[in-house]
């Protein structure tokens, strides 16, 4: 699976959007399901 800069922007926009006003310190993986790209 390929990773888009589409894809990093949707995640952007969500940190950046009224949907995720309740949230703090999260990490959104956008990675297409690939756990070895998961920082350590």
């Amino acid at each position: 699976m390929h990773i888009y800069p589409e894809d990093v922007a949707e995640a952007i926009l969500f940190f950046v959007s009224d949907r995720s006003a309740k949230t703090t310190g999260n990490m959104l993986n956008v990675d297409g399901g690939v756990s070895a790209a998961f920082p350590r």
